[in-house]
């Protein structure tokens, strides 16, 4: 490898990290041991900063370049070493789209009193789960468990596709000068 900046996160394709660097697993790390890092991260990643401080911890996790604000059409800001997002998310019926369900019904006559695979039909008496003369522009009070709610207020993936790889910091190399 190229002569690194003490402090730089790079993506390395091996499952061991080379020599100067170590993984990006949110090892906590004696200060006196690595001073000239802790004086570029300081505790942003943990520590108690008087004798230790921690390395970034990037497993599962993608990093984002930092922002205090969010750029135009975004609606997030990434703070300088503040982790963001969730590998579940529930969605709620606020966040669904408007949209509508269709009804099938029948002008016919009912020929069962389950509903199971049938469509609303026409009946000589009033009956729970059919519709009496159903014609489009007509409006009638359906019983409520004619129409279901769907889905089960569950949490779902939120992972794109990814591949695993090792993010690693360069523990000993140039320090990097201010611009």
């Amino acid at each position: 490898m190229s002569e690194a900046f003490l402090g730089e996160v790079r993506i390395f394709g091996g499952n061991y990290a080379p020599v100067n660097w170590e993984f990006c697993n949110g090892q906590i790390m004696q200060i006196s041991t690595y001073e000239a890092l802790y004086t570029l991260i300081g505790t942003t990643y943990g520590g108690d900063g008087t004798t230790t401080f921690a390395l970034p911890d990037l497993r599962s996790s993608l990093a984002v370049s930092q922002s205090a604000s969010p750029p135009p059409g975004m609606s997030n800001a990434y703070p300088f070493g503040s982790p963001g997002g969730a590998v579940t998310v529930t969605v709620t019926e606020a966040q669904i789209p408007a949209h509508t369900h269709v009804v099938n019904a029948s002008t016919a006559a009912a020929t069962t009193t389950s509903p199971a695979n049938a469509f609303f039909a026409s009946t000589t008496a009033p009956a729970v789960g059919y519709v009496n003369n159903p014609i489009a522009t007509q409006q009638f009070n359906a019983d409520p468990n004619a129409l279901s709610m769907e889905g089960g207020n569950q949490a779902h993936p939120n992972v794109m596709p990814v591949l695993g790889l090792s993010y690693i910091i360069c523990m000993s190399g140039i320090y990097p000068s201010f611009s």
